[in-house]
């Protein structure tokens, strides 16, 4: 498997349960797939077209714009499945039910490799809702990894304070954790080297 993230399309897009994985290539569904996940505005979209040069993956500045799963295919070794945001997504509370169906169909689908990579804005704080969900997360046995995002937005002293201390929340389970920034070529290109050792490992 050679991933490097130069060809990247929309494979598929999955709006209900039924639509799960409907008339694709088996073989795509057995290729690793990295979750994307985080409250809304966290930077998923930005981080997606930043790593693979596309502007395949809308950015919008209107929570919960991401309604269904969409999975993205990396160089035919890899998909990405971009997941509706946590938390702030201004939708009704039936759409919010048939989103947590349609994750829960594909997160307890045999046979798939997960894993999941959870985006955090380097200027939040964290909170028990994100907690609690990457604790579900690793109830399940699927790897994480946490992004910090939008290091670009902090001053030196705290991307220093940053690289120094880190900001994961209180875990009692192991994570891998990257830094990630648009506007630092420098460290986007590190990320994607490391994000790259991640996946295959």
């Amino acid at each position: 498997m050679t991933i490097n993230f130069q060809r990247a399309s929309l494979y598929h897009s999955c709006y209900d349960e039924s639509s799960l994985f409907r008339g694709c290539d088996r073989r795509y569904e057995q290729l690793p797939q990295v979750l994307i996940l985080g409250k809304s505005n966290v930077g998923k979209s930005s981080l997606f077209n930043a790593l693979t040069a596309s502007r395949l993956a809308k950015v919008s500045a209107t929570p919960g714009k991401t309604q269904a799963l969409f999975f993205y295919n990396i160089d035919d070794a890899l998909l990405f499945v971009d997941m509706p945001g946590l938390g702030f997504a201004k939708v009704d509370v039936a759409t919010k039910a048939q989103w947590s169906k349609l994750l829960q169909a594909y997160l307890t689908r045999e046979g798939l490799k997960q894993k999941l990579l959870y985006l955090h804005d380097a200027r939040r704080e964290w909170d028990g809702e994100e907690i609690a969900m990457l604790r579900w997360f690793a109830a399940k046995d699927i790897p994480i990894g946490i992004v910090i995002t939008k290091c670009d937005k902090l001053n030196a002293t705290e991307f220093r304070a940053l690289e120094t201390k880190g900001n994961l929340p209180p875990l009692d389970f192991e994570v891998d954790s990257f830094l990630f920034s648009t506007e630092n070529p420098k460290l986007k290109e590190t990320f994607k080297k490391k994000l790259t050792l991640w996946i295959e490992k």
